[in-house]
């Protein structure tokens, strides 16, 4: 499964000044590590608009799609002959999945199902750049912070956890001040989990983790 990465897309209604509107999103998820990456977001996905997103998932510097072999994806129009063409150009064979099949699409159907539950769903979305601000900053959720049943409950890309944190708090030699701010970011960042303040998250483990360098 280390060559072989999902495509698809869902869509999000987002409130603009004119009124609603609906964008498109096409996501990459890496079936063996469960990596996702956001490919666009889009109100017309155009033919033009998918060779360009096609161009930089195979982009040999930050390419998504650069050591993959496979692209499994559903018979969506919006998968074009001009997207096919682009991936394998670069060695990248586009694999279409039989009509009304989401079961062969597991993993990039779970993935939306969970961005849906538990990051839109909770959103009143105005304009693309909160959306872009709100899927950015869950993926980061995703893959830090979350914990995955298919592997076992553990962390996609763990860094420092808050029991790194309370384990530094009790090594002896610690300052009584290196002492409590530890204890006071561990417990912030209790707090912002149990509030899906995931950005506050995300940067309470970082300024805990630089903490504990410190220390």
């Amino acid at each position: 499964m280390a060559v072989l990465v999902g495509a698809d897309f869902f869509t999000v209604v987002v409130l603009t000044w004119r009124g609603l509107a609906t964008y498109y999103v096409l996501f990459f998820l890496h079936l063996d590590s469960r990596r996702v990456t956001l490919g666009g977001i889009t109100r017309h996905p155009t033919e033009a608009w998918m060779t360009q997103i096609a161009r930089n998932a195979v982009d040999e510097r930050s390419g998504c799609l650069r050591a993959c072999r496979y692209l499994l994806h559903d018979r969506d129009s919006k998968f074009c002959a001009s997207f096919k063409d682009v991936l394998r150009s670069e060695g990248v064979s586009c694999l279409a999945l039989p009509p009304r099949s989401p079961n062969l699409h597991a993993f990039a159907e779970r993935w939306v199902r969970s961005v849906r539950q538990e990051c839109l769903s909770k959103l009143i979305l105005f304009g693309e750049g909160a959306l872009q601000r709100a899927l950015k900053e869950f993926i980061e959720h995703f893959h830090l912070e979350r914990n995955h049943q298919g592997k076992g409950n553990a962390l996609l890309f763990p860094t420092a956890t808050i029991h790194d944190v309370f384990g530094t708090c009790a090594r002896p030699g610690l300052r009584p001040s290196q002492r409590t701010i530890l204890f006071e970011l561990a417990a912030a960042v209790c707090l912002a989990r149990s509030q899906a303040d995931f950005s506050l998250v995300l940067w309470l483990c970082r300024s805990a983790e630089q903490a504990a360098r410190m220390a």
